[in-house]
């Protein structure tokens, strides 16, 4: 093959690669974070997320995001999280453990100098134009989090 034809099918195949890798990876139909205060998270603080009318019906993993600092000094987060939806009207309440370092003390996820965590706790069939309200606060010992940055959730279809 001559470098003159490589140089024009190189390009081309790579922007195709590119393209079908991020059409295998759908846009969740809800994700959003809240931050909490500088100070840390009081257990009385409770965060709130309004989802508004989803796009589809369809199975969807409800996901739970942390993220921390180097100064948080446990190994997991426990919360409380409870979501009520319309479409049919239900309400749900779960305990969810988000381990955030490892029994060395290491932190886990992503990031520099604010670790990021995220993990499905919850699997949903939704029919289209769903409503909901997921409110999420901390169960710990400790009624003042330091070291927590921001807590999110992320709706997405199952694929």
């Amino acid at each position: 093959m001559s470098h003159r034809l490589l140089r024009c099918i190189l390009p081309t195949a790579l922007l195709l690669l590119i393209t079908l890798l991020a059409a295998c990876h759908t846009a969740p139909a809800y994700h959003n974070y809240r931050s909490v205060s500088v100070e840390g998270w009081e257990s009385k603080d409770t965060l709130s997320f309004s989802i508004d009318s989803l796009p589809e019906e369809g199975t969807y993993v409800l996901s739970l995001g942390v993220r921390t600092a180097v100064n948080y000094p446990f190994q997991s987060l426990w919360v409380v999280v409870k979501q009520n939806w319309n479409a049919p009207l239900r309400q749900r309440i779960d305990t969810v453990a988000c381990i955030t370092h490892d029994s060395h003390g290491n932190a886990l996820g992503t990031g520099v100098s604010r670790n990021q965590q995220v993990q499905p706790f919850d699997t949903l069939q939704l029919p289209t134009g769903a409503k909901g309200i997921i409110s999420i606060r901390h169960i710990m010992r400790r009624d003042l989090l330091p070291g927590m940055s921001d807590v999110g959730i992320e709706l997405r279809k199952a694929e």
